[in-house]
């Protein structure tokens, strides 16, 4: 909601793309911190998007991808 003005975002395609830069910035952060500082490997970290194994991830990526159209349905913005 701070930069939502800021980027000025007019249609649903502009809200799909902020969700899709968020989850790009998660999954870098995610694999970055894992792989260069905890020093995880990648299967380990892989484990995590792993649905039918109960990883959470991929859920939690979806969501995070639409947060930004459904707040701007919820505020009736678009």
């Amino acid at each position: 909601a701070l930069f939502i003005r800021w980027l000025k975002p007019s249609d649903i395609q502009h809200y799909l793309f902020i969700g899709a830069m968020w989850v790009l910035l998660t999954l870098c952060f995610e694999i970055g911190l894992g792989l260069y500082v905890f020093g995880m490997t990648t299967q380990r970290i892989l484990e995590d998007y792993n649905l039918p194994a109960g990883g959470l991830m991929p859920v939690g990526l979806l969501l995070m991808f639409l947060t930004p159209l459904l707040a701007a349905k919820l505020r009736e913005v678009v």
